[in-house]
């Protein structure tokens, strides 16, 4: 509800004509904050998109600026993929639902093992959308899954999450052939679920296959890229169905792209690059120059924070005050010191350091928020 409205409800309540000059006695901030606390009613109606079929669904809402992750049950899903949320919560900027879906598969399999995460903003009280639920999604959550958390869906893998889904990361070449790289894997044994495993059965989905994103991914932070024959042989400890995946996946790679390849358009585009690392003709290499350097700098004066995106073959950064201090950090943002003349950012993976951001006292003013 707007603050417009409630200003509204004030006069009424008070019996306060507008036609008559009564001096106004009320605590104008007061009032603001009874509205900033105050919960208001939401309704999201939201289909869902996706190449394959989910038969239940776990909604969450997330409160970004707070931090605060809040169940909102697990509905049932029928053929057209439709559900209807009502929740009461407090009027925020940075709100969202996030979704877990479950018992994803294909609709001519009765095994459907797959687990799909996707996500919308919520920009109103009232939400009609479609949202993408696709293995894109789910492979960047993967990347970002905190594994030493115990619940699958998590604040500290969300924060991640949605770094990684941030233009300026996934919009690219390079970030979608890896992406489109997993996908393929992941719907080959939705396809043929024959081939799952016991321990994927009991654990899940998302919380098997992620170890094997991030182990490669790990790979990929000290090689600088992807091929077939180190690619099979870590698929292999999930199921020996991926023996000789390579050419499976040549021999068979119209019907897995078309599944696989939803939600990375730029993959789906120039599959040649998957074609070429699948047939074992190329491997998969960084395309992108930004690949090599922090993107998505932000500056906020009045908190003097710096922030940036990393790529997931990014470990740390070291930050260097005038050439003298130096600071590893881990996270994506650092305070900067009241004066300073220089501050160089250099990120770092497994094998070195990659391409360092240098700015100035007035060349930061450039990213500022």
């Amino acid at each position: 509800m707007s603050f417009i409205k409630y200003i509204f409800i004030f006069f009424i309540s008070t019996g306060i004509s507008f036609a008559e000059e009564v001096p106004l006695t009320f605590n104008l901030m007061e009032v603001m904050e009874d509205a900033e606390y105050r919960k208001i009613d939401y309704r999201a109606l939201i289909n869902f998109k996706s190449p394959l079929t989910a038969q239940t669904v776990k909604p969450y809402l997330y409160d970004k600026d707070e931090g605060k992750l809040i169940p909102l049950g697990d509905y049932r899903l029928n053929r057209t993929q439709n559900i209807a949320l009502d929740f009461s919560y407090y009027n925020r900027e940075k709100l969202f639902l996030i979704f877990l879906l479950n018992d994803v598969g294909f609709n001519f399999n009765d095994i459907r093992p797959a687990q799909i995460v996707c996500f919308t903003p919520i920009k109103n009280d009232y939400l009609a959308t479609v949202v993408d639920c696709n293995f894109a999604t789910t492979a960047t959550y993967m990347m970002a899954l905190d594994q030493n958390i115990e619940d699958l869906i998590n604040v500290s893998s969300i924060n991640i999450w949605f770094d990684l889904m941030d233009e300026d990361i996934f919009d690219t070449q390079t970030f979608q052939n890896f992406i489109g790289m997993f996908t393929v894997g992941m719907t080959y044994l939705v396809r043929y679920p024959k081939h799952l495993s016991l321990d994927m059965v009991n654990t899940g989905f998302i919380k098997i296959f992620s170890t094997v994103v991030q182990d490669y991914m790990l790979r990929i932070s000290s090689r600088y890229n992807a091929e077939i024959l180190s690619y099979e042989k870590l698929l292999q400890r999930l199921s020996n169905g991926y023996s000789d995946f390579g050419y499976k996946v040549d021999k068979d790679k119209t019907l897995l792209y078309q599944t696989a390849l939803s939600g990375v358009p730029l993959a789906k585009k120039h599959s040649v690059y998957l074609d070429d690392f699948f047939s074992g003709v190329r491997d998969l290499h960084f395309i992108n120059k930004t690949a090599y350097r922090l993107v998505g700098l932000s500056y906020d004066k009045s908190t003097q924070n710096l922030r940036w995106l990393k790529w997931p073959w990014m470990k740390h950064v070291v930050i260097a005050i005038d050439n003298k201090k130096e600071v590893i950090v881990t996270d994506n943002h650092y305070v900067l010191p009241d004066s300073f003349s220089k501050i160089t950012i250099t990120p770092y993976g497994t094998r070195g350091k990659f391409v360092k951001s240098v700015f100035t006292a007035q060349s930061i003013i450039g990213i500022t928020l």
